[in-house]
Parts: C-alpha cells; structure tokens; sequence
C-alpha cells in the first residue's frame, strides 16, 4: 500500500493468494491478519495459486507446475477443481537453486561458505540474470563463454550457469529426497483419471520464477 500509495482504510476490496494445499488454521490466519490490517476492509477472497493460473491462462482444465521460493507443486484441475489425488509437493525452490549456485561458484573460485543476506540476494540476482536450462545435460561442452559480474570483486562464471539448475531434474543436488520436475508431473497425471490424463498432458502451464529460464520449458 505504500508504495502504491494507498492508505490502510482505503483498502475495500482484496485477493490473497494461497498455497494450493494451504492448511485450514493457516487460512484462519490469513483472514484475520487482513481484517486486522486493513481496517476498511469489506470483502475478501482467497484463491489458490493454482486457480489463479488456470485462470490466467484461459483454461478450465490444466495441469499446473508452481516453481516456487521453497516448494515446488503439480497440481491437475478439472472444470477448475483441484484433483486432490493428483496434487503432488517437492520440498525444493528456488531459494535452494540460490544457494546451490553459491556452492559451486565457491568451489571453483575459493569462496567462504558462508551465506549472509546480502550475498544470497547478490547469488539470486546472478542466477535470475545468467543461469539457464541445458536440453541435454549429457551432451558434450557446448563451449559457453564466460560472464563477468562485477559487484564488489569481478568473478565468472561457465558451465554453473546450467549446473544450478540441473537440481530441478535432479533434486539430490542439493541434499533433497523426491522425484525431479518432469518425473513429478508424470506422478502426478498418472494418479488422475484415465480419461483426464490426455488433456493434462497437452495443458501444462508453467508458473513460477525458475520456470523462466531460457530452456526450462523445451527441456
């Protein structure tokens, strides 16, 4: 509100997003907390991430795959219901690709480990900036030069643009148990009803900032 300018009391009308598999008391909380907040306030609605996609993308039937800052989600809706059986978590995000491009930029140029605030805000601007999905990761050097990024001290970097992303496919990366992105959605479709597995494999809408990087969706 203050940097739209808007006082507390003028707010009337509000959207809170929440998780696709938001608890209960959570939700609770939420409302209270906006009522609480915005003294003027005289309607709300709360709507899942997921609803919120689907919606955007024109779509009444989709499968939904959220990349968020510390969880990932797949989530098939139906006639814009949420398929409970289908709804699939992978406890990984982007803040776990932030700090995974910390260790091997440390690894090759000597860094401390130690992750204060500012640098993991400095590895998150780099990685949004530089970092991008390689199709196949098995194929040989594909000779990608090296990018300067001047902050304090100069550093480069190379083959860590695509490696930190690798953790999407292949969560172990960075010490997380679970299925990679693409084994997730096959899972999760896969518990849904036969007859709605087609369309949900041809309706897949991405969401979320890891799933902007060049190459994410090709791969």
């Amino acid at each position: 509100t203050v940097e739209l300018h808007i006082p507390l009391e003028g707010v009337h009308k509000l959207l809170l997003a929440e998780s696709p598999v938001c608890r209960p008391e959570y939700r609770e909380q939420m409302v209270s907390a906006a009522f609480e907040t915005f003294p003027g306030l005289e309607k709300l609605c709360l709507a899942s991430t997921a609803h919120l996609a689907l919606l955007a993308s024109g779509r009444k039937t989709g499968m939904i795959l959220e990349c968020g800052d510390s969880v990932c989600h797949a989530v098939p809706l139906r006639e814009f219901c949420i398929v409970p059986e289908g709804v699939m978590r992978l406890e990984m995000g982007g803040r776990d690709l932030t700090s995974y491009l910390q260790k091997l930029l440390a690894a090759r140029h000597g860094w401390d480990s130690c992750e204060t605030r500012r640098r993991s805000m400095f590895m998150r601007d780099c990685k949004e900036r530089h970092c991008f999905v390689r199709l196949n990761p098995a194929d040989g050097d594909l000779g990608v030069d090296e990018v300067t990024y001047e902050e304090e001290e100069p550093f480069s970097l190379a083959e860590e643009r695509w490696r930190c992303l690798e953790a999407l496919f292949d969560p172990s990366l960075v010490g997380v148990e679970g299925m990679g992105l693409p084994e997730l959605l096959h899972s999760s479709i896969s518990r849904c009803p036969v007859a709605l597995q087609p369309e949900l494999c041809t309706s897949i809408i991405c969401v979320g900032g890891s799933t902007m990087h060049p190459g994410f969706q090709e791969r």
